[in-house]
């Protein structure tokens, strides 16, 4: 009997354990940019240091959104804002309406936060 409560226990700490320690790489991962930027964060958001490098790798390339192609040239400044302005950057990056945007994949949780600060504060170039 004191066997069976011996390995309980010691599985039993052994699981904590390792649950504690799958939670503190996942949360090591994860800490390059803040899961919530403050309003003072946000407003520093602008399209030349923060959104044109997610344009650039995720929708302005080869097929997509790049010079040349059949879909909105999303290549410069104006025509970002523009689909910002009109509602399609959040209805397709954030909203998934009708489907998300970029196609080969969804941006992550921390571009999807720069982008909804982005548009939520003037979209400054």
């Amino acid at each position: 009997m004191n066997k069976k409560i011996i390995v309980f226990v010691t599985t039993f700490v052994m699981l904590i354990f390792l649950l504690s320690v799958s939670c503190e790489k996942k949360s090591a991962k994860s800490s390059g940019i803040a899961s919530v930027l403050s309003a003072s964060e946000c407003s520093e958001i602008t399209y030349t240091k923060n959104i044109e490098p997610i344009i650039r790798t995720s929708c302005a390339i080869k097929d997509c959104h790049a010079a040349g192609s059949p879909n909105n040239n999303l290549t410069g400044y104006p025509a970002v804002k523009a689909i910002g302005d009109n509602g399609s950057m959040k209805a397709y990056v954030l909203d998934g309406n009708p489907y998300f945007m970029p196609k080969g994949g969804q941006l992550s949780p921390e571009e999807k936060e720069l982008v909804q600060c982005w548009l939520n504060n003037g979209k400054k170039e």
